[in-house]
């Protein structure tokens, strides 16, 4: 039997662990990228409204070289599309990345 965590507003959390994803050590940047992994398994469409958001930090932060925050990024991506958030709206997301490249 597959466990879920009660929906409810976690607005508060989500933003305290995309804070905590852009320390500047690699271990707690793991583990807050693990939290929003577990979140968007746990929550699944209940964590939409905050997918988008998290798929954008996530995404910013695979310019890192460090293999063990790479490896909680793929997972945490895994987890957010498709069942968080469409694959439309994650290329949406890769694409403004690409535009800010080129600026």
């Amino acid at each position: 039997e597959e466990q879920r965590l009660l929906a409810g507003d976690y607005s508060e959390v989500v933003k305290t662990l995309l804070l905590l994803a852009t320390d500047t050590m690699v271990r707690v940047r793991c583990a807050a990228v693990c939290a929003i992994r577990f979140l968007a398994c746990g929550l699944a469409q209940d964590f939409a409204g905050h997918a988008e958001r998290c798929a954008r930090v996530v995404v910013g932060l695979l310019k890192d070289k460090d293999r063990r925050l790479l490896v909680a990024l793929h997972a945490a991506l895994a987890a957010l599309v498709p069942t968080c958030l469409s694959f439309h709206a994650f290329v949406d997301v890769c694409s403004s990345f690409v535009a800010e490249d080129k600026d």
